[in-house]
């Protein structure tokens, strides 16, 4: 049993909400198979966890007026997860979660009227699924891309994966919808686009299986359909290869 943990944890989004701003602990306890790869540029081998993984997501905070309302949006129906354990940059890790339930609120010992919790999410295919941060939270505007920022993964090609978008807020200015495209290049400067995501026109997460050849370096694009100004959209991708 391994757990991933760490200090630079920057975001946990459930569905596009950030609750990692009332929360003082996030747990991911799993188990896998690290297979050892050399990454470019390092003469010596080392573990890497990727890929799909049985597991477990457990989160600790606070619960307050604001947190209580934020839970109970958040219960019942499925969700998408993701845990960014590396920092919010690109190629750091990162965890996404297919579909997780809210199961509710275990209350510890209070302390000046704020009330410990514990809110477990659990997945219900027992599956994480291990990647990296394709594009880093943040607001994004007019039409572009991150090909001039991308993100490299140790392997210089893969053959499937899953791509993870969440979007926590979004103002489309008249359009109709923004979509979120992955897009690859085998030699990080040639880029062509790989999978679309859905049309996006709310706040929320979406995931899409990735198939064929996944070259090594990643980006995103996105455009809006339609006719307005002023749009923006604050979101991040994650990309895991099986």
């Amino acid at each position: 049993m391994a757990y991933l943990s760490g200090k630079d944890c920057a975001y946990v989004f459930v569905d596009g909400v950030d609750v990692a701003v009332s929360n003082n602990g996030v747990n991911l306890s799993s188990e896998a198979v690290c297979p050892k790869r050399r990454p470019l540029g390092q003469a010596s081998k080392s573990a890497f966890l990727t890929g799909q993984i049985d597991s477990e997501l457990g989160i600790t905070g606070w619960l307050d007026t604001n947190t209580t309302a934020q839970l109970a949006d958040l219960t019942g129906d499925a969700k998408v997860a993701s845990v960014l354990f590396g920092g919010n940059a690109v190629s750091q890790l990162f965890a996404g979660f297919k579909t997780v339930y809210v199961a509710g609120a275990k209350l510890g010992m209070a302390d000046d009227d704020l009330d410990s919790y514990e809110p477990v999410l659990m997945t219900s295919d027992c599956k994480a699924n291990i990647g990296y941060v394709v594009a880093p939270y943040a607001a994004r505007t007019t039409a572009g891309n991150t090909d001039s920022a991308d993100a490299q993964r140790d392997a210089a090609a893969a053959s499937a994966g899953t791509a993870f978008l969440h979007i926590a807020a979004i103002d489309l200015g008249g359009y109709d919808s923004v979509t979120v495209t992955v897009r690859h290049s085998s030699d990080g400067i040639t880029y062509a686009d790989h999978t679309a995501f859905t049309a996006a026109t709310a706040v929320g997460a979406q995931t899409i299986a990735l198939s064929g050849t996944i070259n090594q370096y990643l980006s995103i694009a996105w455009a809006y359909a339609g006719a307005g100004s002023n749009p923006t959209w604050s979101g991040m991708v994650g990309v895991a290869t099986d």
